[in-house]
């Protein structure tokens, strides 16, 4: 079974499709089968890697044959591309899909019954998410094991991540017995300011223990923007950037977090 991951966080321009698009090359990088699931109608992530004449059946198509019980064609909706990933790419429609959800039976499971049918073969599959508790951000984190919530530094971004956390919590409790924070990751910093400097101090103050924070912090830098304007992930933009160093040592937090204890052996 994958370990299937959602990015969201309450507040928007925090880099969550960013960080899915690179954190899904990084980890293919690094020889994992990684799936993206473009969850949100704005579809940035799924213009990233495909042309519009390269789309066949979005998510949204696949939400309403499964509340439908349609059967599922997997080939119609896994969309391979050049940098080592597959894609579910999204498209306006997918706002749709939510008025259809609120008089679905069993409407929050929708995603997870649809990932079942497509998911066999992959390592990790990534749910880039919008902003807020919509129906989807939900059928998502039903769908997931974990959740990572980047956010950027600044005074108005810590109810952002308090409620995307409390969102998690309140799944858990209600939804998914099995869903935790992955980890809060803090993105678009600058740490040469002490206004930066003091908000990665404060996250993890304001969150202790029971929250993790991701160690590596991502570095504001314009190759990021630019990759992205290019349609490319960081590492095909720019693989020896400290933005593709930063993605890179993000994808190997991820990975270790999944890696097997080993147990030493005692010497008598």
């Amino acid at each position: 079974m994958p370990k299937v991951i959602t990015i969201t966080n309450e507040k928007g321009g925090v880099a969550k499709t960013t960080t899915t698009i690179n954190l899904g090359v990084g980890l293919a990088r690094h020889r994992k089968k990684v799936l993206l699931v473009d969850c949100n109608m704005q579809s940035d992530l799924t213009s990233c890697f495909l042309g519009e004449d390269e789309i066949q059946s979005t998510l949204a198509d696949a939400m309403i044959q499964t509340m439908d019980g349609s059967p599922i064609e997997k080939l119609d909706f896994i969309h391979p591309t050049k940098e080592g990933v597959d894609v579910i790419p999204a498209e306006k429609a997918l706002i749709g899909v939510e008025s259809h959800l609120v008089t679905a039976l069993s409407r929050e499971s929708i995603l997870r019954r649809f990932l079942e049918q497509v998911q066999e073969g992959y390592d990790y599959v990534l749910l880039d998410c919008p902003a807020g508790l919509s129906q989807i951000v939900i059928n998502a984190m039903v769908a997931s094991d974990g959740v990572i919530i980047p956010t950027e530094p600044g005074t108005d971004s810590f109810s952002g991540v308090y409620g995307a956390v409390e969102n998690v919590r309140k799944i858990k409790n209600l939804l998914n017995p099995s869903l935790d924070v992955t980890g809060i990751l803090i993105t678009k910093a600058d740490l040469r300011t002490n206004l930066h400097r003091r908000f990665a101090l404060q996250i993890k103050e304001m969150f202790g223990p029971s929250v993790p924070v991701f160690r590596q912090i991502i570095p504001d830098r314009i190759a990021v923007g630019n990759s992205k304007e290019s349609r490319k992930s960081i590492f095909a933009y720019d693989a020896r950037s400290d933005a593709a160093i930063a993605y890179d040592n993000l994808t190997k937090e991820v990975l270790s977090l999944d890696a097997p204890i080993k147990k030493q052996s005692r010497t008598r």
